[in-house]
């Protein structure tokens, strides 16, 4: 099996999880969607390549270890859609 160890740091990071209305989430860790688009992009992938990310999606496994757990910041968004 091979594998590719990620270790993210960043003094600042958020990862989306489900929304529900106009009520987004944050988890504490990447989803696998965010992983594949991250290493889609360094294969060179574009956006719209909707079947090469599939198959990529479909061959991806990962695990999370938490090595040390964040705080969470509330931030007041001011964005007029």
């Amino acid at each position: 099996m091979d594998v590719l160890l990620l270790r993210l740091d960043a003094p600042l990071m958020a990862f989306g999880a489900v929304a529900v209305d106009s009520e987004g989430f944050t988890a504490s860790f990447p989803c696998r969607s965010m992983l594949v688009g991250l290493f889609g992009n360094a294969l060179g992938y574009d956006h719209a390549d909707d079947e090469r990310l599939a198959r990529l999606q479909e061959r991806l496994r990962y695990a999370v270890r938490l090595d040390r757990a964040g705080s969470r910041v509330v931030d007041f968004q001011t964005v007029d859609l």
